[in-house]
């Protein structure tokens, strides 16, 4: 049974690559078979409206219903349709997850796929390092390759992986990869794998010249080591000594020395994330209902001159460098409301029935601290990178995560309600089987 586990994990995790491989079928295709498997779903089962009763999912259907509202007064109809497709895709994605975990059962092994998925990504971005061709996913120019992208006004390279961005691909490692070493620490206990995978997965955020995603995944993983008592208060500040210590010490020798890390020297490069959320208020001002509707955000900002000195993206959807102001400028005030009781349902659960605290050291209880952990690690990294609702495969991550979340309590308050009516102790064990 271990074996075809794995096996199984192994297989799925072909599911959380297609996207990683840039693998996209024309919008209206998928938009097509999108709706047509929606509507069946909608006419077997309610699970789109509620999928169990303490977890209800309409709060994803508002926030989607929302989006299709603004992309009526698009200045782009193609681009709105599309990224209008891809929250029904993703949307779709959430409901099914939830769906098929809370019916099978199959938690562990669904995590077992998302684990796959990001030690291959690490593998992936690591042979790229070596320089090893095979792994260069992009033949176009200005890409690098897909592989190491230079800065010309800084000259320091951000490794890109399978991703096509840096940003989404630290946003990635940053987020699983908390999980991954809550997991290790709290249920797997095996020192060697977990410092060995705590090396990689800091190298890998490193390649990426991530500076916040480096901070955000060593101040969630030591607010998790301190909170569950594993690292003392008097032990981080020690050993945080130690190592602004030695790094002062060897600036020079090895900040300098190297095109990745010297990004990490450079704590000041101007402030253009400044103006960019400063003067995109201005869209909202003007069009405070549906913003400059989805999709068409570098228009809205072109027109207001804020593009002239600032590179946000080349595609015409456009994003500021923040996830929460993407979807406040791209969508108005009623969406990021919208987007916030979203983005809040999940902790309001948890704190609801108390996972949040974790008192209890059960199986589920570990798995749904090791999704928190990634969660929190997320909402972090959206504040300084466009995760959610521009990136597409971290959009994934973030409804992947959220039906984790879901499923694992879902899953939890079955169990209580069994073992409330029989005392049987295998029935949890039959759960994660």
């Amino acid at each position: 049974m271990a074996r075809f586990n794995l096996i199984f994990a192994l297989l799925c995790s072909i599911i959380f690559l297609i996207p990683f491989f840039r693998v996209q079928l024309q919008y209206d295709f998928r938009l097509y078979v999108g709706i047509c498997y929606m509507l069946h779903v909608i006419y077997t089962n309610s699970i789109l409206i509620n999928t169990n009763k303490n977890i209800n999912l309409n709060k994803y259907l508002l926030f989607y219903l929302w989006v299709a509202f603004t992309s009526i007064f698009t200045l782009n109809f193609d681009y709105s349709m599309q990224y209008l497709n891809n929250y029904l895709f993703v949307g779709l994605f959430l409901f099914l997850t939830v769906h098929y975990i809370n019916s099978s059962k199959r938690l562990i092994n669904a995590s077992k796929i998302l684990a796959c998925s990001y030690f291959i990504q690490l593998f992936i971005v690591f042979m790229q390092y070596a320089g090893f061709k095979a792994f260069y996913l992009s033949e176009t120019d200005n890409l690098g390759l897909n592989t190491g992208m230079k800065e010309a006004s800084t000259g320091t390279v951000r490794y890109w992986g399978s991703f096509g961005e840096a940003l989404d691909l630290s946003t990635y490692l940053t987020t699983v990869g908390i999980g991954v070493m809550v997991y290790l620490i709290s249920i797997h206990k095996n020192k060697w794998i977990t410092a060995t995978t705590l090396c990689l997965t800091l190298f890998g955020i490193y390649l990426t010249g991530s500076r916040a995603g480096m901070s955000i995944f060593i101040a969630v993983f030591f607010i998790y080591l301190i909170r569950e008592k594993i690292f003392s208060r008097t032990s981080f500040v020690i050993f945080t000594s130690i190592c602004i210590t030695l790094i002062y010490n060897i600036y020079d020798l090895f900040l300098k020395s190297d095109a990745n890390i010297s990004r990490f020297s450079q704590l000041r490069e101007g402030d253009f994330r400044y103006v960019l959320w400063t003067k995109g208020f201005q869209i909202v001002f003007d069009s405070p209902i549906y913003g400059s509707s989805i999709g068409c955000l570098n228009y809205v900002l072109e027109k207001y001159g804020i593009l002239a000195d600032f590179a946000t993206t080349s595609s015409a959807s456009g994003h500021v460098e923040n996830t929460y102001l993407t979807i406040l400028f791209s969508t108005g005030f009623i969406g990021i409301i919208l987007f916030f009781n979203l983005v809040r349902y999940p902790i309001r659960l948890m704190n609801k029935y108390k996972f949040i605290k974790f008192s209890k050291n059960t199986t589920n209880h570990q798995i749904t601290k090791v999704y928190a952990y990634s969660y929190f690690s997320l909402l972090l990294c959206m504040l300084s990178e466009p995760s959610v609702g521009v990136h597409m495969r971290n959009t994934l991550l973030f409804v992947l995560i959220s039906a984790f979340i879901y499923s694992s309590i879902i899953l939890s308050l079955k169990n209580r309600l069994n073992h409330d009516e029989i005392d049987t102790p295998k029935k949890e064990q039959l759960i994660y089987t």
